[in-house]
This record gives C-alpha cells, structure tokens and sequence, in this order.
C-alpha cells in the first residue's frame, strides 16, 4: 500500500467511531458552521464601527450605535452557539467512548485464556483509561472542527479579497510553509506517542501488580525497593510525556507566528501604501482583524495534526485486542443432557506456548457417575486435562468428547454450563456472598442458595456475620479466610447442579475434617453425577472410584474401579496401591 493510501486508511480507520453518531455530528458541524458565520460578520461590523467612530482625522466623533448593538448581538449568538456546539461534541465524545469500552469489554470477554497470559492485566486496563479516551475525542471532534474551520479559512480570505486582492493572495502565501512546519516539527509525536502508551501502560501494569500482592511485598519488607521500581517506571513515563509535550506545544507558536505574523505585517505595510492607495481605517480594522482570524485555523491545523498522531498510536494497541480470533463457539449449538455424561480423552496432545508438552498422547475415558482422581506431580498435566475439558484452551491434538461428541463441535456456552468447576485459586467477586454463589445460576431462589452453602459448609459462617449473605467479601475475597473463599467457590459449582463436576484442588485449604465431612454430606449428590477429582488429599481419595496418576502429560498407572459401597471403616483399611508414591 502507497503512503497516501496507508494515510487515507488510516483516517478512515480513526473516523470510523464516528459513523453511527453521524446525525449528532452533523448537527454539530451545523452550529460550527453559524459560529463561522458570526466570526466572519465581526471584523467587517468592527470596521464600520471604527468608521463610523472616526471621521475627518478624528476630529469628529460619531459612533453608530446601530453597529455597536449589531456586534454585541454576534457576540451573544457566538456564545450560544459555542455552548451548543460544545455539548453535542463532549456528549458524543462521552458516547463513543462508552460504546468502544463496551466493544472493547465484550472483545476481551471472548478472547481464550492464552491471550491474557503474556499480557499485563494493567496494560489492558490503560487501554480503557487512555486509548478510548483519545479515539473518542478524536472522532467526535475531528468531523465537527474540520469543515467549519476550512469555511473561516475561506471565507476570511473571500472578505479580504474583496477589500484588498493582492493582501489576500500574499496571505494565501502563508499556508504552504506553514504546512510543511507541521509536518516537520511533528514528525517525532508518533513515535513519542507510542512511547507513551507503551509506557503508561507499564505504569498501570505495575500497579495493579503490587496492589495485588501487597500481602507478599510488605511480609518480605520490599516496600521501599518496589517504590523504587514504581519511580523508575513512572519517571520514564514522564520523560516520555514531557518530550510528547514540547513536541505538540511547539507546533501552535510557530504556524500561530507565520499566520498572524504575516498577516499582520502585511496590513501594516497596507497602511502605509504597500499595495497602492492607503487604506481608510475601517478597512484595515478589519483586514487586521480578518488577518488574525485566519491564523485561528491553521493554530487548529497543527493541533488536528497532534489529535491525529496521540490516535493512531492509541488505535494500534485497541487493535492489537481486535487481531486476536475469539473463541470459537462451537458450530452444532447441541443442549446439554441433564444426566451424567460419559467423558473421553483420546489420544490428547497439548504444549503451551514455549513450553515443553503438557499432555502427550493422552488416552483416558471417564463413565458416567463414575468418580475418578487424577494425582501426580506438579506440572504432570492434571489441570490441563480440566481445562481442555472446558475449552480454556484451544489447539491440542487428538479428541476430547463429551457424551461422545467432540467438544470443539459443541455450543461453547452450553458446554461449560454441563460443566461445574471449582478451582483452586479461589476467584470471588467484589459483590455480596449471595451473588457469589449464585454466580453462574444468578435467578437462584434464596433457599437454593442457602442449601447450597450449607451443603458447602459454608451456612454456619454465613449466618455468624453481622450482614449475613449479604456481606461484601471484598477485592478477591480478601475479607474471608481461604477455606471460608473455597466453601464460597464450592457452593457456586454445587448451585448450578452439573452433570460433570470438575474439583481442582477444590478443597486443598480445608482441613482434613472439614474435607471428609463436605464429601460425606454429598456422596450422594456426588454418585448421581461425573466427577473429576484434581487432588493429593487422602480424603478425596478415598471417596474415587478410580485412580489415575499422572506423569508428564501421560497416565501411568490406575488402580482398579471399586464395587459397591463402601463404608467409612472400609476405606481407613483400604490398602496402599502402587500409584500412591506417584502422589
């Protein structure tokens, strides 16, 4: 693509927010257009005014009242108009600046889990602080401010000439350098631009980062060390931010110098006969006023330019999130079955990105009801296997089948809602307990949702708090002990009633009691269903109908399925297996 084009696309690219709120900026450029119109009328009313005032050398006064209420009356209609058009522009900047949040929220939401991993999530967050902001602003002034100002342009000249053709031909001369001073004092605001983001995103990342692990900093004393490291960062945003700055303020001053300069020095050399007869008062009032008008577009010009610049370097970080494909959703939308279905990995492989395989040929199939534990070292694969299941992942090898269809086939929705799960690191919201658990079944009953944190061991704490389920659990459940968030979590996956129940480590901050005893009170909620038990917990053991250990990506030994029902006595008798050092 030729410069020109790549230029011409990218104003279509920046202006493209607009569009939808076309009839808004029309309106807009409307009343830009009358405030044109009145700052055309003002230096010709100022030029009767001035001679009117003075006659015969300025001997006689003769004021024309007339005129005087004329100009006052333009002042006041500029007024109205300038108000008016401000709020057309600051409500359709605040529009498209919450559609494109919205549109940017939603793009997020349905991007894959792999996306976010080598991304800062305070780089993310800038993008919603500064980038929609500067897109936002850019499309909805840039159509509004652009034609009006090209109509005083003009017109200024058009009232010039018709006072004086060779003042407004030299005045014309004016534009051409003053455009090449734009486009040369400007060509370092991209690069710096891209800096800036770059570098208030860092900003932003470190933050959200050390907030997040506050606990950890201050338990090692690095409090002053990570203060140093946020003046590190933060002082090469501002060195960045203060070069962006000279850059864009140095551009009005001078093209500002060579319009009015020039204007003005053309006017004075007008007066005193540069260009032919001298000219009467009135006249060269208002070609000097006319000349300092003409200097207001170009100042504009040069700032449009700036505009331009901060948007295409903040267009390049919203369209990195846009060149990412979503998630596929699957293409058979089948419902899912309220019974327990049947779960099949064949022949599985999966690596992340730079990293040696997680699963390597993996074959493994889980029946219905059936409860089976999947143990072995860290890093052997087990809570990839879960999320393959999920879909958090895409691009493994071989089939994963749910109820015998693959889940690639499957409507990606309905196919996590099949799926409860709960995971080790707890995630709670900033929202009450009772929104919490009822998460993923947000038209819950009360009384379902009170069942499911008493079946969670969660109801007798619940109840001991001064707010009850409506106490806020804070940023992450922060408010709550770690057993207390993971019988929050479990609730949650036991609300939505799944047919498959997925438990990472679901339990891992319980104590071995509290374990048994939530085990116990649903072994036969658990026996209706598939259960996928991620544990190195004896009690979540013992309650498996089936063991596998797993090893590097593979499945390496299982113990034999269980008949019948055995009780708690069986299983503390229960005889070590060969795949318990594996755990």
């Amino acid at each position: 693509m030729k410069p020109r084009e790549e230029d011409r696309g990218a104003w279509i690219e920046l202006l493209r927010p607009a569009w939808p709120h076309r009839h808004r900026i029309a309106r807009g450029a409307l009343v830009g257009f009358a405030q044109s119109g009145v700052l055309l009328l003002v230096p010709w009313l100022a030029g009767r005014l001035a001679q009117g005032i003075v006659s015969d050398g300025g001997r006689e006064l003769r004021p024309d009242l007339s005129t005087a209420a004329g100009l006052l009356a333009l002042f006041g209609i500029h007024a109205v108009a300038s108000y008016r058009s401000q709020y057309l522009i600051g409500s359709t900047e605040a529009e498209i600046a919450g559609e494109l949040r919205d549109r940017i929220y939603e793009r997020l939401q349905s991007l894959p889990l792999r996306w976010f991993q080598n991304r800062p999530l305070g780089d993310l967050l800038a993008v919603a602080a500064t980038d929609v902001p500067a897109l936002a602003a850019f499309a909805a002034r840039a159509p509004v401010g652009i034609l009006p100002l090209a109509v005083t342009l003009l017109g200024a000249l058009v009232m010039m000439a018709r006072i004086d053709l060779a003042i407004a031909l030299v005045c014309a001369l004016v534009f051409p350098p003053a455009y090449v001073a734009i486009r040369w004092l400007g060509r370092s605001i991209l690069p710096l631009s891209r800096g800036v983001v770059e570098a208030h995103g860092q900003l932003f990342a470190l933050l959200e980062e050390n907030l997040e692990h506050l606990l950890v900093i201050k338990s090692f004393a690095r409090e002053d060390a990570e203060s140093r490291r946020h003046r590190d960062v933060n002082g090469r945003f501002r060195e960045l931010y203060l070069r962006q700055l000279r850059s864009e303020l140095r551009l009005a001053p001078v093209t500002r110098s060579l319009a009015a300069g020039a204007a003005v020095g053309i006017v004075l050399c007008a007066a005193h006969g540069g260009f032919g007869a001298v000219l009467p008062p009135g006249e060269l009032v208002a070609l000097l006023l006319y000349a300092a008008l003409i200097s207001r577009p170009v100042e504009a010009a040069a700032n449009l330019y700036t505009q331009v610049q901060e948007a295409r370097a903040a267009r390049e970080r919203v369209e990195s999130i846009w060149r990412e494909a979503p998630e596929a959703r699957g293409a058979t939308g089948l419902a899912p079955r309220p019974e327990p279905a049947s779960i099949e990995f064949r022949d599985v492989s999966f690596a992340y990105a730079g990293r040696p395989p997680a699963l390597r040929g993996l074959t493994l199939r889980i029946e219905p009801r059936e409860r089976v534990a999947l143990v072995g070292p860290n890093g052997s694969g087990k809570t990839t296997l879960a999320h393959l299941l999920l879909r958090l992942h895409e691009g493994w090898e071989g089939e994963v089948l749910v109820d015998g269809c693959d889940v690639r086939a499957r409507d990606l929705a309905s196919l996590r809602r099949q799926i409860g799960f709960a995971p080790q690191r707890v995630q709670l919201f900033n929202r009450s307990i009772r929104e919490n658990i009822a998460f993923g079944r947000p038209d819950a009953s009360p009384e379902a949702i009170e069942e499911a944190a008493d079946r969670a061991g969660a109801r007798a704490f619940i109840e001991a708090l001064p707010e009850g389920y409506q106490t806020r659990v804070g940023e992450g459940g922060v408010k709550l002990s770690g057993g207390q968030g993971q019988r929050i979590a479990l609730a949650r996956a036991l609300l939505t009633d799944p047919p498959i129940l997925v438990l990472d480590e679901a339990m891992s901050m319980l104590d071995p009691d509290g374990e048994r005893a939530f085990l116990e009170r649903n072994l036969d909620w658990l026996r209706q269903r598939t259960v996928l038990f991620i544990t190195h917990r004896p009690s979540s053991l013992h309650f498996a109908d089936r063991v596998v250990a797993m090893r590097e990506g593979r499945p390496q030994e299982r113990a034999p399925a269980h008949t019948g029902r055995r009780t708690g006595a069986d299983r503390t008798r229960r005889p070590e297996r060969p795949w318990s050092h594996a755990t």
